[in-house]
């Protein structure tokens, strides 16, 4: 079996950030998020071939809305560049199916944005009609961004429900998690993960993949002009090329992921 659990999509900057308009721009990310949901996708990197810190800022303050749950969307002042988010479609990863107000059972996971925190006690905004109180948070910042647990519901109406921060549990799909990562420095490429790179110019399959549900799978796609080769130095396990007969002239990195991994998908 391949686990998509456990499957990473490398993605040129470029590919996601082109063309004139900010609207087909939010358009797009929005698309690679949805696709990463779609199939339970933890982890998405965009590889920085672009190398403009404005480019970087603009895309992960996209995607940093695009994934918050609705519930917590009323703690970002909506700049200029979020200024087409609200066409966007919604991503509805499992943190973002919750209702706003229905109260937690015990061991729920929520996202959660601290509101307050001094040494008294720390609060924390998780979709209810009153805040919820963080437990064993030590030293945060009023504004983080968390992931918790609910290990006592509001019991009565004089209580506070009360949760701790958690790291995803091994095993469980909450949302993708974005993160942009340099060409030069290949730190963040794991030599655990088998990597293979999508390009016309491959074997045309996925045989051969690792059976093992310990192994990482690493997706490489190329941009417009490049293929991931030839934008980064990573040594590949693998060359696929997606579709031997395309009738069009070039797969768009947004089609190719979904392709690549509805293939992936079907060899489960």
């Amino acid at each position: 079996m391949v686990p998509l659990s456990k499957t990473v999509c490398v993605i040129p900057l470029s590919s996601v950030w082109f063309g004139a308009h900010l609207r087909e721009k939010t358009l797009r990310v929005a698309s690679i998020l949805r696709t990463c949901g779609i199939f339970r996708i933890p982890t998405l990197l965009l590889l920085d071939d672009v190398g403009e810190r404005v480019t970087r800022d603009e895309v992960k303050e996209i995607a940093d809305y695009l994934l918050l749950p609705p519930y917590l969307k009323k703690h970002t002042k909506l700049s200029d560049t979020l200024r087409y988010v609200g066409i966007a479609p919604p991503i509805k990863t499992p943190l973002h199916q919750v209702k706003f107000g229905s109260e937690p059972a015990l061991g729920e996971v929520r996202a959660g944005i601290v509101v307050s925190a001094d040494s008294n006690r720390t609060l924390v905004d998780i979709g209810l009609h009153d805040y919820c109180e963080l437990t064993g948070a030590g030293q945060i910042r009023a504004g983080t961004r968390v992931v918790v647990q609910v290990i006592s519901p509001k019991s009565h109406s004089n209580d506070r429900p009360r949760a701790k921060i958690i790291t995803t549990p091994r095993g469980v799909y909450l949302q993708t998690e974005l993160r942009i990562v340099p060409t030069n420095d290949l730190s963040w490429v794991d030599p655990n993960w088998y990597k293979v790179e999508l390009t016309r110019h491959g074997s045309g399959n996925w045989s051969q993949l690792p059976r093992n549900e310990n192994r990482w799978i690493a997706i490489f796609v190329g941009n417009q002009r490049d293929d991931p080769s030839a934008i980064c130095s990573v040594s590949f396990d693998k060359r696929v090329c997606l579709m031997h007969y395309q009738g069009v002239e070039t797969i768009r990195s947004e089609e190719a992921i979904f392709i690549a991994l509805s293939q992936l998908s079907g060899l489960n």
